[in-house]
């Protein structure tokens, strides 16, 4: 085959006097120097392994990523040196081979692996909880945090209180919309806001990530034989291009507080995203002055301004409120002695850029 090249390391930060897989004979002819190849392995090695590893998880999605992975460390660990240096992980080819590392430093890579990808994977986990099985959790009924003892039901949804949101309604009644407009709810949920928003405007779309309120709100649009609505089931945080700039109005009922505790870039252009240029948002949030934990989540209007602002979203108005009451809000309430729902931001938005 070719030669290597000669230069600095690349990109991988592999060892200079390579390209693709080291060949041993090289290595013990010195073409590549025992002393990088030692730098490499104790600085980078272990990353470049730990990336192919995460990788290789986020493309298999198995069902037990922690088994998975144990699986892969303990057979480098068993393997010794030349599993660590076999240049490949469960079939897929990884960083090139290391013929020189040694049995105990593959046992020291072992051990790295394993501290560094716990704290990789929690992370990876967080995000992915926090994206989209909260709320698999919440729909389905096994992730009910607001309930003592009970499983969840689509009736028990701590949000949902089985009518239009009171918000909505308020600016739908003010002319805000002329008919004309097109509309999205950003996190329609069981549906109530879309039949409502179905009868202000020309066509309404709702967008939902759990496959249950995407059930949910459609048969909640075939009950009230509503033509100008649809549902989609869909990540906000990669939307279908169908979505972009297509909408006229926006409405997003503690959605937007939750797809910014997985990033406030992405959340911003989430919602900013949706709308045309001179497209309204209608956003209700949580409220940092809202002094007990109740479920929405608490931002100031600073914390506001600097994630959506950015994102091409200019301010026009945000107000104190009150939640509308929930089941799940009443019992809050009687539990800790407290006479109202949470209090949120009630904010209005143009999208200027």
């Amino acid at each position: 085959g070719p030669e290597p090249n000669v230069g600095a390391p690349g990109p991988s930060r592999r060892p200079r006097g390579w390209v693709g897989t080291v060949r041993p004979a090289r290595l013990r002819a010195g073409m590549c120097a025992e002393e990088d190849l030692r730098e490499y392995l104790r600085r980078h090695k272990v990353e470049d392994v730990m990336n192919d590893l995460v990788g290789l998880i986020a493309a298999t999605q198995p069902a037990e990523p922690w088994d998975f992975v144990a699986d892969r460390l303990a057979a480098l660990a068993d393997a010794g040196a030349r599993a660590v240096a076999s240049g490949t992980i469960g079939g897929v080819r990884t960083a090139p081979s290391l013929e020189l590392c040694t049995a105990q430093e593959a046992e020291a890579i072992s051990e790295l692996l394993r501290a560094q990808l716990r704290e990789r994977l929690r992370k990876s986990d967080q995000e992915e909880w926090l994206r989209r099985r909260k709320w698999l959790g919440f729909y389905e009924g096994w992730h009910a945090p607001h309930l003592s003892s009970a499983r969840g039901t689509l009736e028990l949804l701590p949000w949902r209180s089985g009518k239009p949101t009171t918000a909505l309604v308020e600016h739908l009644a003010s002319g805000a919309l002329d008919g004309s407009v097109s509309a999205i709810e950003l996190g329609c949920g069981t549906g109530e806001n879309l039949v409502c928003l179905a009868g202000a405007a020309r066509a309404v779309t709702g967008v939902d990530i759990a496959s249950v309120a995407v059930v949910a709100a459609q048969e909640a649009i075939t009950r009230s034989r509503v033509q100008n609505a649809r549902v989609l089931e869909a990540d906000l945080l990669a939307p279908p291009d169908e979505l972009q700039g297509a909408f006229d109005f926006a409405f997003d009922c503690q959605t937007y507080q939750c797809l910014r505790q997985v990033s406030i870039v992405a959340a911003g252009a989430a919602v900013a995203g949706v709308l045309r240029l001179g497209g309204t948002l209608l956003l209700l949030t949580g409220n940092a002055d809202e002094p007990e934990e109740r479920g929405p989540v608490r931002l100031t209007r600073r914390e506001l301004e600097d994630g959506l602002v950015p994102a091409g979203l200019e301010l026009v108005s945000c107000d104190p409120f009150f939640f509308d009451e929930t089941e799940a809000y009443r019992v809050q309430a009687e539990e800790r002695g407290l006479a109202r729902p949470p209090r949120g931001w009630r904010s209005l938005w143009v999208r200027v850029r």
